[in-house]
């Protein structure tokens, strides 16, 4: 199994405030199948996601952060 990281800036209108926010951004992400592991963090506005390209696409984080609130770009 390959492993890439990437890291995902959340910006818009909507950013993360707290730690709820972040567990939010990472839940959504955990539904992601093949991603592996998400640390998010609301004073950077970064989410660090380590994934499967071979079954998750940075496409697809970015859809389900989108359907939970917050928009995100590749960084």
């Amino acid at each position: 199994m390959a492993q890439e990281i990437v890291t995902l800036r959340v910006s818009g209108d909507r950013l993360m405030q707290c730690a709820g926010c972040e567990n939010a951004c990472k839940a959504a992400l955990s539904r992601v199948p093949g991603v592996l592991t998400a640390d998010a963090s609301h004073q950077t506005q970064n989410i660090d996601v380590a994934y499967d390209p071979e079954k998750a696409s940075i496409e697809d984080m970015k859809a389900v952060l989108l359907k939970a609130g917050y928009q995100a770009d590749a960084a």
